[in-house]
C-alpha cells in the first residue's frame, strides 16, 4: 500500500471512530427523531404490508395482529443510522467524495436504514411467531436478536456496494490530498 493510501485509509479510520462515538451518543437521545423519523415510517411501511395501520399506544406504535408487533424508539433504527453515517463518513474522507456524492451517501444512509428497519421488523415479527411455538423464551431472544442481526448486515453490505462505486480520478491519482501542510 502506498504511503497516500495509507494516510487516507488512517483519516478514513479515525473518521469512523470519531463519528461513530458521536452518533452513537447522539443520535439515540433524539427522542423526538427516533419516534417520528425513524419509527413511525418504518411502523405505516411494515403495517401496509400486513394491511393495517400502526396505533400510537404511549411510546411505541402498535400494529394490531393476533400477536402484535409493537415498535418502540429502542428498535428505532438509530444506532444503525449512526453506523451506517460513521462509515460513510470514513468511506468519504478514504476516496475523497465530493460534496455531492456525500450528501447522497446522507439520503441513502437514511433510506436504507427505514428499509431495513422495516425488514427487520417484518422478519423478526415472523421469528418470533415460530418460536413461540418452541416455547423457549432464552432462544427466542437470540433469534430475535439473529435476525435483526443479519438483515442488517444485509442492508449495509448492499448500500456499500453500491456507494464505493471507484471512479477513474480515485485509481489513478498520483499525488496525495493530506499532506502535512492541508492537515
Amino acid at each position: 500500500m502506498k504511503k497516500c493510501s495509507q494516510r487516507r485509509f488512517i483519516w478514513g479510520s479515525l473518521t469512523t471512530g470519531l463519528v461513530l462515538i458521536v452518533g452513537s451518543m447522539v443520535l439515540p437521545r433524539l427522542a423526538w427523531f427516533n419516534m417520528w423519523g425513524l419509527c413511525y415510517p418504518a411502523a405505516v411501511v411494515a403495517g401496509r404490508f400486513w394491511g393495517l395501520a400502526p396505533v400510537l399506544s404511549g411510546e411505541a406504535f402498535v400494529i394490531a395482529l393476533p400477536s402484535p408487533a409493537i415498535m418502540t424508539t429502542a428498535c428505532s433504527g438509530a444506532r444503525f443510522l449512526a453506523l451506517t453515517l460513521a462509515l460513510l463518513a470514513g468511506l468519504a474522507v478514504q476516496r475523497r467524495w465530493s460534496p455531492q456524492r456525500c450528501a447522497l451517501g446522507v439520503l441513502a444512509a437514511y433510506g436504507v436504514t427505514l428499509t431495513a428497519n422495516v425488514m427487520r421488523v417484518i422478519s423478526v415479527w415472523h421469528v418470533d411467531r415460530m418460536m413461540d411455538l418452541v416455547g423457549h423464551r432464552t432462544l427466542a431472544a437470540g433469534a430475535h436478536a439473529a435476525a435483526g442481526f443479519l438483515v442488517f448486515c444485509m442492508a449495509i453490505t448492499l448500500l456499500y456496494l453500491v456507494l464505493d462505486r471507484k471512479d477513474e480520478t480515485h485509481d489513478t491519482e498520483t499525488t496525495c490530498p493530506l499532506t502535512p501542510e492541508t492537515v
